[in-house]
């Protein structure tokens, strides 16, 4: 696999090993409890558990491709990450089903597929759309982000209500919007991440939580993933969203078009760099 501007050589994994066993001894990667099954959750916390989930910006770089799979990696590298979401219906606090769930995130280098002015276009890695099932909970493969200019290590995603899909693709018509956010890392985590390779090749200035306008504006506590496993056997990560399925909530962030992209610029400066 390779990954734009970066040649993934043996070294490098022996590197990571090296440097994720050296992070464990030291105590950096902890497991995080995982979240609660969707009933377990309507059972024991009542109201709170099916909270409305908060708005967050969609930012510049969404590309509405309604490609269905579970696996976004295509040949990007970094680490993994096996993302499990699941949806609640606030009403009821029982799962959400047939919902289509978009998420797209940025590579190891801070860069974005299907983007022109990021040197990307046509390429489709880290993108993807799922369907809920009866328990409302899909489940995608992907790779840990990188950070870029103003924007932390993030996943980005939407919650479509309505609509159809088939095996490798989704139909809008009839759908709406039912929620809009992103995702968000511990920040020890992200600190160790970005001295391994492939991240120690994102040549845009390192950005934390407590940097990121969307992390402390909007909630971004709310959305982090419970994490668990280490660098180099790749992470598992969890959330619940309760959304309403009837709604469709107004756009959150700054506005204005990013050049060359589609949706809201709002918090992060100018795009990632693009790599050599």
């Amino acid at each position: 696999m390779t990954l734009p501007g970066h040649q993934w050589r043996r070294r490098d994994a022996l590197r990571l090993f090296a440097t994720a066993s050296g992070l464990m001894a030291a105590g950096v990667w902890r497991a995080t409890a995982s979240i609660a099954s969707p009933t377990v959750l309507a059972q024991t916390s009542g109201a709170a558990a099916c909270a409305l989930t908060a708005e967050q910006e969609e930012g510049p770089f969404y590309v509405d491709l309604d490609l269905v799979r579970s696996d976004v990696r295509e040949d990007q590298v970094g680490i993994p990450l096996n993302l499990t979401m699941t949806v609640l219906d606030m009403n009821t606090c029982q799962p959400l089903p047939n919902a289509a769930v978009d998420i797209w995130s940025a590579n190891a280098l801070g860069v974005y597929s299907a983007e022109a002015q990021l040197g990307s276009s046509g390429a489709t890695f880290l993108r993807g759309l799922q369907i809920t099932g009866a328990d409302g909970t899909i489940q995608f493969t992907t790779l840990y982000p990188g950070w870029y200019t103003g924007r932390v290590n993030h996943i980005h995603m939407k919650v479509h209500v309505g609509g159809a899909a088939t095996s490798a693709s989704f139909d809008e018509t009839g759908s709406h919007v039912a929620h809009t956010g992103q995702m968000f890392f511990p920040q020890d985590v992200n600190d160790a991440i970005a001295k391994i390779s492939p991240y120690t090749s994102n040549r845009n200035a390192y950005v934390s939580n407590s940097q990121d306008g969307v992390y402390t504006s909007q909630s971004g506590s709310l959305s982090q993933l419970a994490l668990t496993g280490n660098p180099s056997d790749g992470f598992s990560g969890s959330i619940t969203l309760s959304v309403d399925p009837d709604a469709t909530p107004a756009g959150v962030g700054a506005g204005g078009a990013a050049p060359g992209g589609t949706g809201r610029r709002g918090f992060g400066g100018p795009p990632p760099q693009p790599a050599p």
